[in-house]
């Protein structure tokens, strides 16, 4: 798990375990941490091009995984956990981000969802499977 995406950003290492969107929800888990200083918070932000958002998740859940390959203090308690209710919306980008000394950061990846080909792919299932059940 920590070989396959190990990131770094000024020094913070995360790696995104759950990015999923499904019947407007989206979850994310993970974890992150800083080798050197304690992180105080953590949040997906959202643009929808209508709007921008960051919305703060959990974050502090116990990843022994992480601490054991690690070995940092501040990877005992690094992992965090987020359901977000978006909805409305045709597409939309989300980003990983936190603060650290009062500043905030954001990560240079992001993810795009497309709704509305995720509901053309929908329909077009449930269409083939009502045709070839006749």
């Amino acid at each position: 798990m920590v070989n396959r995406i190990k990131k770094k950003l000024w020094n913070v290492k995360y790696t995104i375990d759950i990015n999923d969107y499904d019947n407007d929800i989206l979850t994310v888990k993970g974890w992150i941490f800083s080798g050197k200083d304690k992180l105080e918070k953590i949040q997906i932000m959202i643009d929808t091009n209508q709007m921008k958002k960051s919305i703060p998740i959990k974050y502090g859940i116990k990843r022994n995984d992480v601490y054991q390959t690690f070995q940092n203090p501040y990877a005992k308690s690094c992992g965090f956990y987020g359901q977000i209710l978006i909805e409305n919306v045709r597409s939309f980008k989300v980003w990983l981000a936190y603060t650290k000394n009062k500043k905030s950061y954001k990560s240079n990846k992001h993810t795009l969802y497309n709704v509305f080909k995720h509901f053309i792919h929908i329909l077009s299932v449930i269409i083939y499977f009502i045709i070839h059940k006749s």
